[in-house]
């Protein structure tokens, strides 16, 4: 313990006669471990840190998938309620409705989105309000028109400007009144980012082919063995009773975490592990700086040794001194993530930071992340000059005198110090260039449709007062005529689906003459939509003709398909005029056979759940779930500037109380759907930066030591006509060789980083040449330039100067 307080003593006392070196490995520190931290904040966030929900790890959510497991369906009414009265596995299985609700204010109509929950929803996912108190027996069983609703805490917030008395207060929602009985905690909001959750009777309140998010909770003792047994059996019997629900589908359970996630966690990982290479690049340029300090503590620890001090109690001092540093920089750096922290949000996978996680939390597994990466560090840059240093022959460097240079050992060391971060940079930056080529290509894809040029709303029926049909039909007709009739509007439509990361809906279908294989199923992405939204989204029309105003309810069914379904279902054959119907629902359902009457291009969708796209007549599709939620989508005219107020004016006309919600462009929905890629790779491309930063500096320190060494040298060359150029040349030729190692092993580095990045990135598969390419001419380009201030330095010795001064 008494050498322990000496050696920190000791240290402080070093680190204090040498304040500027020892702020600048400091902050030096601090970037590179801040950055790691930040980032951990967001890995610990999506891999480590518990939900809100209690014993998470017993929870699932339950779907119907194709044989393959390519994808989930979200069960409909029947298939819910089938599978909540068989699955014997579970101590409770809930069923979740997203419900858009117009709730009225004194500041007109506005759309919120409602979970609708059945019993047994609160044990299933183990959650209580925060405030106020959670649904009793009874309103679960009343469902619906037991008029209560619990509030999201960001809509308490935000709305109700967090006033505790909202307890028993009123809101009206659809034309009816519902007493608000809590509030949830805070950033929870799953599923479906809901904004209140009211309760849910299925057989009372659910009409139409509505799908079902289903949390259920494991019974205890129930393992995976058990559990996948239980499904299987559940599948078997729901293929004899209810057929028509899941053919060519069976059941499977999802662990929570993995299905809010979306299984995205190893892009935040890959990226955690790209920013690792900007610490270890900071390590050894820190390195780098204390063997550079070599010269001048040489005779200091020859004395030290010469009386009585050991090797490896000097080593323990110089570790010391270099953990004060570590921690300094460690905690500068924890500083830096914390202000970096609400950046970070765009980082977190799948749903978590908009449904489950209140940002990027600085929580204690952060904290000791934090130290172990400071103690890390300092081992990392402080062992070898340490070991180097303690082991250096005290009468070697008495003799060389208070000036004396340093060794040629701890020369060589720092020579590989700066290939090593150069080889580390080259590493980092190809990462970086990757990922950001990964953004650009992701970016400017042809996305089928004319982006810069439509204007998008969304909009959502009030069931209860739209519950005709035919009511839904003459209401996005007239919307969509006087929407087209606004100023600066080319044309208009109507679409249940949008290509955008809003959501999709997936239709499983059946080829006439064909009989599908035991468990398979032929999923395509469905949208509904009015006459004229695909001449409005200007897709080309391929073959046949498009939907008219002629294809309504009582007509042949028909309908538009992509040219990839078209290939898929009909390959080399012609699609117009071929027959299928949806697999998911009886004929009694209004499962006619659909008669494909055209073909049109892709365009590019944000799932890539299915290959193929069909398009159904909206007035054809009036009884489900495709007529009450629509994006209202304009095409304007160019430099259209009052278009948003002029459509809203005209919606308003059609019907004061439909609410117009998330206006955007369609390139501005493409940009949200990319907002986790651009982040990263924004993030990586900062990270790079800054390590080709610290190398460049490396470089030149390296370079100037050297020229500070052979100072005299030059001095007696110049003396005896050497040419200046000659010089210059020596001197950048030992940088080159630097860099050119350097380039070879980071060569290596970059190659082994592709490849692991490649299960990250969309549209990069691995390194391509092109990117590392130019990474490698901008670090060879900046080292290059980090080493002609040295030489030029070096062919302006004077060599008098030079010999007087040895």
């Amino acid at each position: 313990m008494h050498e322990t307080l000496w050696n920190l003593r000791y240290a402080l006392r070093t680190l204090r006669r040498n304040p500027v070196l020892s702020a600048a490995i400091v902050l030096t520190l601090a970037l590179g471990i801040g950055a790691n931290v930040a980032i951990f904040g967001v890995v610990n966030a999506a891999l480590f840190r518990p939900l809100p929900f209690a014993d998470e790890g017993r929870i699932v959510r339950i779907q119907l998938s194709p044989a393959d497991e390519s994808v989930g369906l979200a069960p409909g009414t029947e298939a819910f309620q089938f599978f909540r009265r068989n699955a014997r596995s579970f101590a409770s299985i809930a069923g979740q409705l997203y419900t858009s609700l117009t709730m009225t204010t004194d500041a007109g109509p506005e759309r919120v989105a409602g979970i609708g929950v059945t019993d047994g929803w609160s044990e299933a996912l183990g959650i209580a309000p925060a405030l106020g108190r959670d649904f009793t027996a009874e309103e679960e069983r009343q469902g619906r028109g037991s008029g209560v609703l619990l509030l999201s805490d960001g809509m308490w917030r935000e709305r109700f400007g967090a006033d505790r008395g909202i307890v028993g207060r009123t809101l009206r929602l659809d034309g009816e009144l519902f007493t608000v009985v809590g509030v949830m905690p805070p950033g929870l909001t799953y599923p479906y980012e809901a904004e209140l959750w009211f309760p849910l009777d299925p057989e009372r309140d659910v009409r139409g082919p509505w799908a079902f998010n289903i949390p259920a909770r494991l019974a205890p003792g129930v393992d995976a063995a058990a559990l996948a047994a239980d499904l299987d059996l559940v599948t078997e019997a729901a293929r004899r009773e209810i057929p028509d629900r899941v053919e060519g589908l069976h059941y499977t359970a999802t662990p929570l975490r993995e299905e809010i996630t979306h299984g995205e966690e190893g892009k935040v990982v890959a990226l955690a592990a790209a920013v690792g290479f900007l610490l270890l690049i900071v390590c050894a340029n820190v390195a780098n700086l204390l063997v550079a300090r070599s010269a001048a503590r040489r005779r200091e620890l020859a004395i030290r040794a010469s009386l009585g001090a050991d090797r490896w109690r000097q080593v323990r001092q110089l570790l010391t001194e270099s953990l004060l540093l570590g921690l300094a920089g460690g905690a500068l750096g924890l500083a830096l993530a914390a202000v970096a922290a609400p950046l970070l949000e765009p980082l977190l996978p799948g749903d978590l930071a908009v449904e489950v996680v209140d940002g990027v939390p600085l929580d204690l597994r952060v904290v000791a992340f934090t130290l172990a990466a400071s103690v890390l560090a300092s081992l990392l840059f402080g062992a070898l000059p340490s070991l180097r240093l303690a082991g250096s022959d005290p009468k070697t460097a008495l003799a060389a005198g208070r000036s004396g240079g340093a060794d040629r050992g701890s020369l060589a060391l720092g020579r590989w110090l700066v290939v090593g971060e150069i080889a580390l940079s080259l590493s980092l930056l190809t990462g970086a260039g990757l990922m950001l080529h990964d953004f650009r290509r992701l970016h400017d894809l042809d996305l089928g449709y004319p982006a810069d040029e439509l204007l998008t709303f969304r909009l959502s029926l009030d069931e209860e007062r739209y519950d005709e049909p035919a009511e839904r039909g003459r209401l996005w007709e007239r919307v969509v005529e006087a929407t087209q009739r606004a100023a600066e509007v080319r044309s208009a439509g109507v679409t249940s689906i949008f290509p955008s990361n809003d959501g999709n809906t997936l239709s499983g279908i059946e080829l006439e003459g064909e009989t599908p294989l035991p468990g398979e199923r032929r999923l395509v992405n469905r949208r509904a939509v009015s006459p004229r939204l695909l001449q409005t989204m200007d897709l080309a029309l391929l073959r046949g003709r498009l939907l008219t105003p002629s294809d309504r309810e009582g007509t042949v069914p028909v309908a538009v398909v992509s040219r990839s379904m078209a290939e898929r279902f009909w390959p080399g054959d012609e699609a117009v005029g071929k027959r299928f119907r949806l697999s998911n629902a009886r004929e009694s359902d209004g499962a006619a056979w659909l008669t494909v009457v055209g073909v049109v291009a892709d365009l590019r969708e944000a799932y890539d759940e299915a290959e193929g796209t069909l398009y159904l007549p909206m007035d054809q599709s009036l009884d489900g779930a495709d007529s009450l939620e629509a994006t209202l989508v304009a095409r304007l005219a160019p430099g259209a500037t009052t278009a948003a107020a002029s459509i809203r004016a005209a919606v308003a006309g059609v019907d004061p109380d439909l609410p117009l919600f998330h206006q955007a462009t369609a390139l501005e929905l493409h940009s949200e759907a990319l907002a986790q890629q651009q982040s990263a790779a924004t993030l990586t491309g900062l990270f790079a930066g800054l390590g080709l930063l610290v190398a460049v500096v490396g470089v030149y320190a390296a370079m100037a030591q050297a020229v500070t060494r052979r100072r005299n040298e030059i001095g007696v060359r110049v003396a005896l006509g050497s040419d200046r150029r000659r010089i210059l040349g020596r001197v950048l030729g030992e940088g080159v060789r630097l860099i050119a190692l350097g380039g070879a092993l980071g060569s290596l580095g970059a190659w082994g980083l592709a490849r692991y990045l490649s299960s990250a990135l969309t549209e990069v598969g691995g390194l391509e040449p092109g990117v590392f390419g130019t990474t490698l001419a901008l670090l060879g380009g900046a080292a290059l330039a980090a080493c002609l201030v040295p030489a030029w330095r070096a062919t302006r010795i004077d060599p008098v100067t030079a010999l007087k001064g040895d």
